[in-house]
């Protein structure tokens, strides 16, 4: 049986400072280089169309961005008891 312990109850110690680095640091880190990675993908993809090959067909996008995912959390109400 897995117990949920709310994190504001594990604030010293090891597992306290990995569970504020990761929510100060590396969730920032991670949004922010996910973000680079997408302007770069979508930048280099623009330029990668208006180029040709030798026959002169124009180039199409050279990275595969993936459509953005709603991810809901498990403990959301449903719409339905939304009042």
């Amino acid at each position: 049986k897995t117990v949920l312990i709310p994190e504001h109850q594990l604030q010293g110690g090891s597992v306290g400072g990995l569970i504020a680095f990761r929510n100060e640091t590396l969730d920032v880190a991670q949004n922010e280089f996910g973000l680079l990675a997408l302007g770069l993908a979508k930048t280099f993809n623009d330029q990668h169309r208006l180029g040709q090959d030798l026959s002169g067909v124009l180039g199409g996008d050279f990275f595969k961005v993936p459509k953005p995912e709603i991810l809901s959390a498990r403990d959301n109400a449903p719409a339905s008891s939304v009042i």
